[in-house]
């Protein structure tokens, strides 16, 4: 098969991520044909409408005999059900590949449901890139230019197929790179899964504050706090399935951050403002420097919330920074360039215009802070203890209620 053209493609998933892969294929005009595969029908009738895909079908099996490359692109706990429908029916030489944020579990389901030959053509990968928004309307073909595509193939992966991949994904303008699995894993629960619940956490204990403070954030609200509130908007099921297949070492990330918040807690009731000062100031060097690792240039200005009374302040501009901090105290240099994504790195902007009058202020307002602090671990701990007990339902009606009222607060008049 030429260079230029790689195939049908067929694209389980017509959500933020299956649909801007298939509008960035078909802006390239790289393959022969794009199939869009999803359960609802407004889906496929929407993407094939808004030319998004050359067809569409809701019908797992209808076009495998015809697709060279399968894109997963569903929520990950779907893999092995989706994998046990179509093994049987895909043609000799399909390569089957996928965009999961977690790939041990994914490796484990091709394991269960291929056939030997066909695990050979199976090529674990996940773009690092994305938004809040879900569905097809939400894609767009630019989403993966200049991102991370991480591969994470198996030693006996035919070389060929990944290469396949890797030119599948080139065509998007993603920059590639290997990983081992396990590896991916345990480094995307500390800089992506950990970071995602941070901010439904935060999020959870924001909208179970008095109304009145509440409508006073919503009027002061700017660029910074907008960008560390995001991912409380991201699809609720998906996440579900990241946090519960990821569990292990999530459960270790978060485990690490709460310790680091046990110290900033500690700090508060003491009054000591010294050591509060110097664990903010050392996460706010290490932030800088995360930026000249990825070559970033400091855009931006900071935040004055002095409008605020004492305890929006602290939900809105202490909270935020004592959160943003821990998360940084616990990732390494060496990780640095795998947290490149638009989520770690609004999340923890904040850090990098944590001004003398910001820090002061957690300080100075100590005994507000530690409340709002301590209304936040106890949402943490609420969402972790769903995590590690494998409630699936109970998650996910925390992780969709608190998107509800993420929408409702960013687009309230």
């Amino acid at each position: 098969m030429s260079e230029k053209n790689i195939g049908t493609i067929m694209i389980i998933g017509l959500g933020l991520i299956g649909s801007s892969l298939a509008r960035a294929l078909m802006a390239k005009k790289a393959t022969a044909s794009v199939i869009g595969v999803d359960a609802s029908k407004q889906s496929v009738k929407l993407a094939v409408e808004m030319g998004v895909v050359d067809e569409g079908t809701t019908s797992l099996s209808k076009f495998l005999d015809v697709a060279d490359i399968v894109v997963l692109a569903t929520p990950v706990k779907s893999y092995q059900r989706i994998l046990e429908q179509i093994a049987p029916h895909v043609k000799d030489g399909t390569i089957i590949t996928d965009v999961g944020s977690v790939k041990l579990s994914v490796i484990d389901a091709a394991k269960q449901t291929l056939s030997a030959e066909q695990r050979k053509l199976f090529v674990p990968a996940h773009p690092i890139a994305g938004t809040e928004r879900s569905g097809v309307e939400a894609g767009f073909a630019t989403l993966f230019k200049g991102k991370k595509l991480i591969l994470c193939p198996a030693e006996d992966t035919d070389k060929k197929a990944v290469k396949r991949v890797e030119q599948m994904w080139k065509k998007t303008g993603a920059t590639l790179e290997y990983m081992d699995a396990e590896a991916h894993d345990k480094v995307y629960a500390k800089v992506s899964h950990l970071v995602q619940l941070l901010s439904t956490a935060y999020a959870a204990t924001l909208f179970s504050i008095p109304k009145t403070t509440l409508t006073e954030i919503h009027e002061n609200c700017d660029a910074n706090f907008l960008s560390f509130l995001r991912l409380a908007g991201s699809p609720s099921v998906m996440w579900r399935d990241v946090y519960l297949v990821n569990r292990t070492y999530i459960s270790e990330a978060t485990e690490q951050f709460l310790s680091q918040i046990r110290t900033y807690s500690a700090a508060l009731r003491a009054k000591n403002d010294a050591q509060l000062k110097s664990e903010i100031s050392a996460s706010a060097r290490r932030r800088a420097d995360y930026n000249d690792v990825l070559g970033r240039k400091k855009e931006g200005k900071a935040s004055h919330y002095k409008e605020l009374k004492a305890y929006g302040r602290a939900m809105m501009a202490s909270l935020p920074l004592l959160i943003a901090s821990g998360l940084m105290a616990q990732v390494e240099k060496k990780e640095y360039p795998f947290a490149s994504g638009a989520g770690f790195d609004g999340f923890t902007r904040n850090l990098l215009f944590s001004s003398a009058d910001l820090v002061d202020s957690v300080a100075e307002h100590s005994t507000t802070t530690l409340t709002a602090l301590e209304g936040f671990v106890e949402q943490l701990t609420i969402l972790l203890a769903c995590i590690r007990r494998g409630e699936s339902e109970q998650l996910e009606k925390i992780l969709e209620g608190t998107r509800t009222r993420y929408y409702e607060f960013i687009e309230k008049d």
